[in-house]
């Protein structure tokens, strides 16, 4: 489903088969507009984007929230690593941590995004 669907944000409206590698993590004879169907019936606000490559902008705008959150951590002299989605801190700062990237989120999309510390 997640190859699937980054294929349908990423590209540009042609997608008319699954994007490789995922016809093994799918039941035998699925088409992607099956799998496109089956997105829509549970998420039906993402149907206007796909096709319109708002993969990137996506890609760009958590990347300047996660660089806001470090500059955030950085006024308090916390030290943070970025990894794909998160950060990486001292479990000491976890909550300075979640609070920054709240913040960073708020500032960066206008919505405060949910935050969960995993360890």
């Amino acid at each position: 489903m997640k190859k699937v669907f980054n294929a349908l944000i990423f590209g540009g409206g042609r997608e008319n088969r699954l994007p490789q590698g995922a016809r093994e993590l799918l039941p035998p004879k699925v088409s992607i507009a099956e799998v496109r169907d089956a997105i829509i019936a549970r998420h039906p606000d993402l149907q206007p984007l796909f096709g319109t490559k708002v993969g990137f902008k996506l890609m760009f705008q958590e990347s300047q929230v996660l660089l806001r959150a470090l500059a955030l951590l950085m006024g308090q002299g916390i030290v943070g690593l970025p990894l794909h989605d998160g950060l990486m801190v001292a479990e000491s700062c976890a909550d300075q941590t979640c609070k920054a990237m709240t913040q960073a989120s708020k500032e960066v999309t206008g919505f405060a995004l949910p935050v969960e510390i995993k360890n």
